[in-house]
C-alpha cells in the first residue's frame, strides 16, 4: 500500500520524510485522502473525507476529519458558514504514530495569504479543531507565497523534504503574475524539492470554468518550463510537474465523478493522483540524498 513508498525510500537511505501540501481545497482533499491511506495503510479513503457537504457545518467537518486520525493530526482550523475567504484558517499537521513520517497541509487560496497559528501552540483535543473554533484572533502568521518558501517551511521543527503545490488553483487576480517568482524560489532552494501537481480536471458540465482552469494550467506549465531553462541548466531540477494520472483511472472522468465543478466524489481519483505524486517524491528525494 502507500507505506511501501516509505519503505522504498528507507532502503534508498531516506529514514524520515516530511511532506508539505500547500494549496486550496482541491489540494486539501488530496492531502486528507493521502494521509488516510498512509495512516490506515489502505489504497483509498471514504467519501465523507473529501466532501464538506456531508457534514453538518464547517466545525463538524474539521472535527470529523481530524478526530478520525486518533490524535495523529492537529487541525488549526476556523471557518463559519458566512466567513469571508480571506479570514478562513485551515492548516493541518499529521505525524504517523509508528514511523518517522510527517505530512502538513497549509491552506493557500491563490494570491491570498496563508494565515494561522504556530504549531508549537497547538494542542489536540477531540472534537475541538486546533487553536480555537470560536475566534480568529490572535493570528500568529500571515504569509505570502514567497514567505512560505523562505520563512515558514524552513522554520518547521522537522525539515521538509518535499512541497506539493496545486498548479492550476482557482484563478485569482495575481496568480499568474506571481507564478514565476514562486517557481524561481522553489528552483533555487536546495533544502527541499517542489512538485507542481496538475489540478483536478474540471467537471465536463462546467465548460466555462474548464476553459479558465485550463488557461491557468497551460500558462503555469509555460512559465515553469521557461524558468527551469535559466535556473537549472544542470538538468536535475528541484521542481517537477506531475500531470493528472488519467491513465491510472479505471474509466474516463464524467460528471458523475464530481460533487461540484471542481471536487471529486470518486475517491479513486484522489488515490490515483497520490500514487503519481509519490512516484515523483520517491525519485526526487532519493536522488537528493544520493547527491548530497
Amino acid at each position: 500500500m502507500f507505506l511501501l513508498y516509505f519503505i522504498i525510500l528507507a532502503v534508498g537511505g531516506v529514514n524520515s520524510l516530511h511532506i508539505a501540501f500547500v494549496g486550496d481545497s482541491l489540494l486539501r482533499y488530496q492531502y486528507l485522502c493521502y494521509v488516510w491511506s498512509i495512516h490506515f495503510n489502505v489504497p483509498s479513503c471514504p467519501p465523507y473525507l473529501v466532501n464538506e457537504n456531508l457534514h453538518q457545518n464547517w466545525s463538524a467537518f474539521y472535527a470529523n476529519t481530524t478526530d478520525v486520525f486518533e490524535g495523529a493530526m492537529i487541525c488549526d482550523c476556523w471557518r463559519l458558514e458566512n466567513t469571508k475567504i480571506y479570514d478562513i484558517i485551515e492548516n493541518r499537521f499529521y505525524s504517523h504514530p509508528t514511523i518517522n513520517l510527517q505530512v502538513t497541509y497549509i491552506e493557500k487560496f491563490g494570491d491570498l495569504p496563508a494565515r494561522g497559528h504556530n504549531y508549537s501552540n497547538l494542542v489536540y483535543k477531540p472534537g475541538i479543531t486546533g487553536y480555537s473554533v470560536s475566534k480568529v484572533e490572535p493570528i500568529e502568521f500571515v504569509y505570502s507565497w514567497i514567505e512560505i518558501f523562505h520563512t515558514f517551511i524552513p522554520s518547521m521543527s522537522v525539515p521538509v523534504e518535499a512541497v506539493i503545490l496545486n498548479a492550476g488553483f482557482h484563478p485569482h487576480r495575481h496568480t499568474i503574475s506571481i507564478a514565476k517568482g514562486i517557481i524561481e524560489t522553489a528552483s533555487n532552494d536546495n533544502k527541499f524539492v517542489t512538485i507542481w501537481a496538475e489540478t483536478t480536471p474540471v467537471n465536463p458540465i462546467c465548460p466555462k470554468k474548464r476553459i479558465d482552469i485550463d488557461s491557468v494550467v497551460n500558462k503555469m506549465i509555460s512559465i515553469r518550463n521557461e524558468t527551469m531553462k535559466t535556473t537549472d541548466p544542470s538538468g536535475s531540477p528541484n521542481v517537477a510537474y506531475v500531470a493528472f494520472p488519467h491513465h491510472l483511472l479505471k474509466s474516463p472522468l464524467t460528471s458523475a465523478n464530481y460533487w461540484d465543478c471542481f471536487h471529486f466524489n470518486d475517491v479513486s481519483a484522489y488515490s490515483a493522483r497520490s500514487h503519481a505524486i509519490m512516484d515523483v517524491i520517491d525519485q526526487m528525494v532519493k536522488t537528493r540524498h544520493i547527491t548530497h
